[in-house]
C-alpha cells in the first residue's frame, strides 16, 4: 500500500526543513512511538488484518509508513533487529456466527535500527494500546532536539505539533509556516496528503521524469518489512542493503 503520506503533511515538511538546516546538529538518538488503540478491543472482528498471509498486522499497516519517513528524514538503515508480537490471539468471525478464529498477524512491533551514520533508532508500534500516547518522533542531537507528535487517535494525519530546543533551552512549540498548510481540510485527514502525492506523480508523468518518492521507495519499505520478519523469525540482527545499490540491483 502507499506509504508516502507523511512526506506531504505540513508539520512533517517543516521538520524536514529544520533537519536540513542542521537544527539538531549531529544526531545522537531517534525514538519513535506509534501507540494507538484501534484494535485494542478483543471483540473487534477477525478479518484480513488478523491474517499474516493477507498482509495484516501493525508492521504492514503503520510500520511501512515509519520505514518510509525514517529513510526520508534520517537516512538509510544499516541493520535492524525486530520483534513481532500477537497479544490478542483469538477474534470473533461474524461470518462464522462469532466463532473465535486464530490471529497470526502482529499487533505490536518493536525495532532497534542502526542508521548508516551510526545513529541508534528505537521504534515501538502498537494497535492494541488503550490510551496509547499516539504518534511521536523524537530526534536528539549535539545541537538540539526536535519533537513531533500527535495524540489524535481518530485521525492519523491531523493534530501534529512540532517542538524544538537548542543547547538545553526549554522546549518551545515551533509554528508551521503558512505556505506549507493544506489548501483544504477533509474529514478524513489522509485525503489531503494523498492528493499531494498524486499531484507530484502527475507532474513527474508530464515532465517524463521520476520524482521522489517513487515506487522504488515503496519497494524499499517493503524490503525493510520483509527483513523485520526475517529478524523476528531468526532472533538476530539483519543487515540492510544500501539504498542506492538496492536501486541499481532492482
Amino acid at each position: 500500500s502507499l506509504d508516502f503520506e507523511f512526506r506531504f503533511i505540513p508539520a512533517w515538511q517543516h521538520l524536514s526543513q529544520l533537519l536540513a538546516e542542521n537544527y539538531v546538529g549531529q544526531k545522537r538518538l531517534i525514538k519513535i512511538d506509534w501507540l494507538v488503540s484501534s484494535r485494542a478491543d478483543e471483540t473487534r472482528p477477525w478479518n484480513w488484518y488478523a491474517q499474516k498471509d493477507k498482509g495484516g498486522g501493525v508492521l504492514g499497516a503503520i510500520g511501512s509508513h515509519s520505514f518510509d519517513y525514517i529513510s526520508w528524514l534520517l537516512g538509510s538503515i544499516k541493520r535492524l533487529c525486530g520483534q513481532l508480537n500477537t497479544s490478542i490471539s483469538l477474534r470473533p468471525d461474524p461470518e462464522a456466527g462469532g466463532e473465535l478464529k486464530p490471529v497470526d498477524a502482529d499487533d505490536i512491533c518493536t525495532l532497534i535500527l542502526e542508521l548508516n551514520d551510526g545513529t541508534p533508532c528505537q521504534v515501538c508500534l502498537s494497535s492494541v494500546t488503550y490510551q496509547g500516547r499516539g504518534h511521536w518522533l523524537e530526534i536528539y542531537g549535539s545541537e538540539g532536539t526536535l519533537i513531533l507528535g500527535s495524540d489524535n487517535q481518530q485521525d492519523y494525519v491531523h493534530g501534529f505539533r512540532l517542538w524544538g530546543s537548542q543547547k538545553g533551552q526549554p522546549l518551545t512549540e515551533i509554528p508551521i509556516p503558512k505556505v506549507l498548510e493544506f489548501t483544504r481540510i477533509y474529514p478524513d485527514g489522509r485525503i489531503a496528503p494523498l492528493l499531494r502525492v498524486i499531484d507530484q506523480w502527475i507532474t513527474g508523468i508530464e515532465q517524463g521524469t521520476s520524482l521522489t518518492p517513487s515506487l522504488k521507495e515503496g519497494v524499499y519499505s517493503q524490503l525493510l518489512m520483509d527483513l523485520t520478519q526475517e529478524s523476528n523469525a531468526t532472533g538476530t540482527w539483519v543487515n540492510v542493503p544500501d539504498f542506492e545499490s538496492f536501486l541499481v540491483n532492482e
